[in-house]
């Protein structure tokens, strides 16, 4: 959900579909977890008693949401999406090991573990905390991408629909992207690829 909020606030993900795709990753992240309560043989959902609500949980949720939002942004802005995938993957595994958290970093997943009552689980009067950390993170996450790729994420629509091409680069049919081996630099003015052919 704060990645999401990310890619609204940078114009990438228009506004409606930023909403979807939060109401998406909640209910997906509730499901989930109530398949797993199942899975051990506990009730579908109970109320987690676990207490997360110490400042050295919040910092460190905040820290790894922080990094995560960037991480994923500075990635797309700077047109190496593909890395994006495993990139947060080793993160995500990284966090979970080390942090005193266990890593929560989405609002989604906040929301959901407040719904087992196992080790995983967080009381609820531990995710107002939660939730202030990881979108304030993924807000300032947000700047700080921008700061450093001020250009629009290349191979992306912005938000009113038009897709950002890479100053002097210009897409041929069958293109998905505006980038890419089947692309050529727009040729100059005067030079021999630019020249109409001669008439017979």
């Amino acid at each position: 959900m704060a990645t999401a909020c990310g890619f609204w606030r940078t114009g990438t993900l228009p506004g409606r579909e930023a909403v979807l795709y939060m109401g998406a990753q909640i209910a997906g992240a509730i499901a989930g977890v109530v398949l797993a309560n199942l899975t051990f043989g506990l009730s579908a959902a109970s109320i987690a008693t676990t207490d997360r609500s110490t400042v050295g949980m919040v910092v460190a949720e905040a820290v790894v949401t922080f990094v995560l939002v960037l991480l994923i942004l500075g990635l797309v802005r700077s047109g190496n999406g593909a890395a994006v995938a495993p990139a947060v993957g080793a993160w995500v595994a990284a966090i979970i090991i080390a942090t005193v958290s266990t890593g929560f970093a989405n609002p989604a997943v906040t929301i959901a573990r407040a719904l087992t009552d196992t080790f995983a689980g967080i009381a609820p009067s531990g995710v107002p905390a939660f939730l202030a950390a990881q979108f304030l993170a993924g807000l300032a996450a947000t700047f700080v991408a921008v700061a450093f790729y001020p250009g629009p994420a290349r191979g992306t629509q912005s938000s009113s629909g038009a897709a950002s091409t890479p100053r002097g680069i210009t897409s041929r049919p069958g293109n998905a992207l505006p980038y890419g081996p089947r692309c050529a630099r727009t040729p100059r003015p005067g030079s021999s690829r630019h020249r109409s052919p001669r008439r017979r």
